[in-house]
């Protein structure tokens, strides 16, 4: 069974706010002078260290999480810290290097946040389930920032051209249309919620696949 963190990520929320952050940080970078995607990817920095902020101290206040699950979370959450503010990539090869160390040191502190997790059982509550959101929308976008500022140094102004910033507003609108669906469905009855994920699957595989697209 997925621990907490997999479990947010798998939701549909999540997946649609990784999808939004991918395109909303490929139409910025695109747009933006080196200077300007560099402060992008430190302001999405800061935020993701105040996330882990956040996630910190809301786990020292589970009482329901043994003292020394804390001390381990709180010194996997300032390793992984230390790894996000690591690098200052205006180059191709240093931005590659920096999203590949950011990809490996989430996954590996998800998995020993997961491991010391496992047996939080129920006493890990909602305030914490909101942090634990509000991280992964973080790392998720700093993600989409590195992603989209490699892609800015690869092409030229003039390689951008109409066909992509179309491909982008098709990708924009499909990615409107399945949150006006999910905000809609979220009306109905709860029975009713698992049908709707299936319904919504070939959607999400369908932009997933269109922004890659912008990517190649």
């Amino acid at each position: 069974m997925p621990g907490r963190i997999q479990q947010i990520r798998k939701s549909i929320d999540s997946r649609l706010d990784s999808l939004q952050a991918q395109a909303e940080a490929l139409d910025a970078q695109l747009a933006s002078t080196r200077r300007e995607a560099q402060q992008r990817i430190e302001r999405q920095k800061r935020a993701l260290r105040d996330a882990l902020d956040h996630l910190k101290k809301e786990i020292q206040r589970q009482s329901g999480v043994a003292e020394e699950t804390r001390k381990k979370l709180a010194t996997a959450i300032d390793g992984l810290k230390v790894q996000v503010a690591l690098g200052k990539a205006d180059a191709l090869d240093a931005l590659g290097a920096q999203l590949k160390n950011l990809v490996e040191s989430i996954a590996r502190f998800e998995a020993e946040a997961e491991s010391h997790l496992a047996g939080a059982g129920q006493q890990f509550n909602a305030a914490a389930n909101i942090v634990m959101r509000r991280y992964v929308q973080a790392s998720d976008a700093l993600h989409a920032e590195l992603q989209a500022a490699a892609e800015r140094l690869k092409r030229e102004a003039s390689e951008r051209g109409p066909s992509l910033e179309q491909r982008k507003r098709k990708l924009n609108q499909k990615i409107s249309t399945l949150r006006h669906q999910l905000a809609e469905q979220r009306k109905r009855q709860a029975e009713k919620w698992k049908q709707f994920q299936r319904e919504l699957e070939p959607g999400l595989s369908q932009i997933a696949k269109a922004f890659k697209g912008l990517l190649s």
